[in-house]
């Protein structure tokens, strides 16, 4: 089957519905873009975790789950980027709550 669609001005385009319906897309679905020798483009559905991972990435799961898949190099990735997250966003909450009429 092939739709045509446009492609707009910041590079977006859309998924026809029918499209998503038959290969079960949903919204925030992890999706992979190929670039082709012969100029085509390749659109494929990706699955967080790779085949070592002993999650079925058809069933639900949950972040847990990923996170056991990842490596110990991952995983001390995520701790720091989790740190750094955390500690902006508490920084935020301490200095909205804060008189600085002072």
């Amino acid at each position: 089957m092939k739709k045509l669609v446009f492609l707009g001005k910041r590079g977006r385009t859309t998924i026809p519905l029918i499209m998503r319906f038959r290969h079960d897309y949903h919204d925030n679905d992890l999706i992979s873009f190929e670039d082709n020798e012969d100029g085509s483009i390749t659109i494929r559905h990706e699955c967080m975790c790779d085949e070592n991972c002993p999650i079925d990435c058809s069933d639900s799961f949950t972040l847990y789950d990923i996170v056991n898949c990842l490596s110990e190099s991952e995983k001390e990735h995520l701790l720091v980027y989790l740190a750094k997250s955390l500690n902006e966003t508490e920084a935020k909450r301490y200095y909205a709550n804060k008189d600085l009429s002072d």
